[in-house]
């Protein structure tokens, strides 16, 4: 599953996500809505009205990693949201990645006084806190399988109970979900429930990589351009097409999250309103959309482009990656994070 959120540059597969994956940033929903693929757009407005569940995955960084913390992460959870009935209502997200079975279980379903060493008070979960709104789980793969059945009694039966309680609290929400993983492939080594799954796909949508999508990188970019302007308060900001054509020309392994961090390092460097190729530096290799070795790489551009590729030819498959490779399924998902490939 590929995980995979001024002039043409080509043609426009990054990471499987939702309906309504489109614009978490509230302030300018429009910006960010142009920002997902054009054959993608329609899905949303004929989602909206519905509390139907969805799922998407594909490549990780096509969106920075949403965050409770941060309304600025993600470029399009909030679209679904945003534009049907449950706009008024709360949008509460949160990244299953690394999570302990308990910690997840307390920030989704809540606890009770007493519950397990720590928990000095009661505190209401996400699910409480979203009811009657929407609530985005990022990297639902990664989910515990014993917090499986009890996300999954949730979808169904829309109840639950707190940790350390008795009796179930009920709650309406509309879920969407992401993941960079191959959630068929989960199933088959018994990772994931597969009643679970075909619970959550009830809207599937791929979202192509930032280099498949050369046609989207204009727009894409200005939003972002000015969204950072906009942070460091400072005045509007565009490429020139030079610039531009820089940008097209780059094949993005760490996709819009790797482009945002180029922006921004550009703008830091430079008081100009037009930034010029030259203001623009890249980490992950050459400048090229069929990456291919060169000999004067540094060891890290060598490390990024052969696990880059490799991710890329098992499907962003961790497990199968890692045994291409060579290497600790744990290891391989350090690397991945350090390089910015997740």
């Amino acid at each position: 599953m590929s995980r995979q959120a001024g002039g043409s540059c080509g043609p426009a597969h990054d990471r499987l996500q939702t309906a309504g994956e489109f614009a978490k940033s509230a302030e300018d929903v429009g910006e960010q809505y142009a920002a997902a693929p054009r054959s993608a757009r329609s899905v949303p407005r004929r989602k909206h009205g519905h509390s139907a569940t969805g799922r998407g995955g594909g490549q990780s960084g096509e969106q920075p990693k949403p965050s409770p913390n941060s309304r600025r992460d993600g470029l399009r959870q909030r679209g679904t949201h945003e534009n049907g009935p449950r706009a008024d209502e709360p949008f509460v997200d949160l990244n299953c990645a690394g999570l302990t079975r308990e910690f997840l279980e307390s920030e989704l379903f809540g606890h009770e006084k007493g519950a397990f060493t720590g928990a000095v008070s009661a505190k209401p979960g996400l699910l409480e806190v979203g009811h009657r709104g929407t609530i985005f789980l990022d990297e639902i793969g990664d989910i515990d399988p014993n917090v499986q059945p009890k996300l999954l009694k949730v979808v169904e039966e829309k109840r639950f109970r707190r940790m350390g309680d008795v009796r179930d609290r009920f709650v309406d929400v509309r879920l969407i979900a992401a993941t960079h993983q191959d959630l068929r492939h989960l199933i088959e080594t018994k990772a994931f429930r597969s009643d679970l799954y075909f619970r959550i796909s009830t809207v599937p949508l791929a979202i192509p990589p930032l280099r498949e999508r050369q046609d989207d990188i204009p727009s894409i970019t200005q939003s972002l351009l000015n969204r950072i302007c906009s942070d460091m308060a400072r005045p509007r900001a565009e490429l020139s097409p030079k610039a531009l054509e820089r940008l097209c020309a780059y094949y993005w392994p760490g996709n819009i999250r790797e482009l945002r961090n180029v922006l921004e390092r550009a703008l830091l460097f430079t008081d100009r309103s037009a930034l010029e190729p030259g203001d623009l530096t890249f980490e992950s290799g050459p400048d090229q959309r069929s990456s291919s070795y060169k000999p004067d790489w540094t060891l890290e551009e060598v490390e990024r482009f052969h696990i880059s590729e490799a991710f890329s030819a098992e499907g962003q498959n961790v497990e199968k990656t890692a045994r291409r490779l060579g290497i600790a399924k744990s290891t391989l998902y350090q690397k991945l994070k350090t390089l910015h490939l997740i």
